[in-house]
């Protein structure tokens, strides 16, 4: 197993159906203008179709923020995503990164932002977790959000992503997850194994797409040095 540690729905493709998508986009995701998703960025003038294009989730705090940041250092176009909006713009303003406002258990929004991109890395770090605590304190709502966030949204927009990078021959996955050890909270500990077994899957099925999969755990704060060292293994401008 390879780990790290410090067929989508039919779309309907109609110009009524598109428009609506664009007005989702710009309405509801926070983006300055749809056609950042295909590569202009009237905003700042410049055309950015020469970059290599990544998606970061739970891009607002933690490990997240740190990878987002990094790779817009690095000259990748990182599409940003999380719930803060206020931590969004001062991204934004800070390294340039594109900001999607939402929350990942909204599939519609997914599905949205997932139809209308071209990724070259599709990051996942929400690690959104309950209050620490012994299991059976949690409430059924802890739990439920615990694997929603972390798990289902991840194998959700992996779902959503994939079959472009499949067609492209080439992209990264990268899985941000606790690691499995005594000291991990139990629904941790559960997520970790959740989705290392996920990435294994990925790996076996899809060995000959030329997409890459890895899972990483992010280890403690400070993430830079992990950010920074992500970064490098990806690669940068084409």
């Amino acid at each position: 197993m390879e780990r790290v540690r410090h067929q989508p729905e039919t779309r309907d493709r109609s110009p009524q159906r598109g428009a609506a998508q664009a007005e989702l986009v710009e309405t509801r995701l926070f983006l300055i203008s749809p056609l950042r998703l295909h590569g202009h960025d009237k905003a700042y003038g410049k055309e950015v179709s020469k970059l290599k294009a990544a998606l970061v989730t739970g891009a607002t705090r933690g490990a997240g923020r740190a990878i987002a940041v990094a790779l817009a250092m690095a000259g990748w176009r990182t599409y940003a995503l999380g719930r803060d909006r206020a931590v969004l713009d001062e991204m934004r303003a800070g390294c340039g990164v594109q900001p999607l406002a939402m929350d990942l258990t909204d599939r519609d929004d997914l599905r949205v932002i997932a139809g209308d991109m071209r990724l070259d890395a599709l990051i996942h770090a929400p690690l959104r977790w309950p209050q620490e605590g012994r299991f059976v304190d949690l409430r059924e709502a802890d739990i439920d959000m615990a694997l929603e966030v972390n798990l289902s949204a991840t194998l959700h927009l992996t779902h959503a992503i994939l079959p472009s990078m499949i067609a492209a021959r080439s992209g990264h996955i990268v899985l941000i997850s606790p690691g499995v050890s005594p000291d991990r909270s139990l629904v941790r500990a559960t997520v970790g194994s959740a989705v290392a077994a996920f990435a294994d899957g990925l790996r076996s099925e899809f060995a000959s797409s030329g997409v890459t999969v890895q899972t990483l755990d992010p280890g403690m704060p400070p993430f830079e040095g992990m950010a920074q060292s992500l970064v490098k293994s990806l690669g940068g401008r084409d």
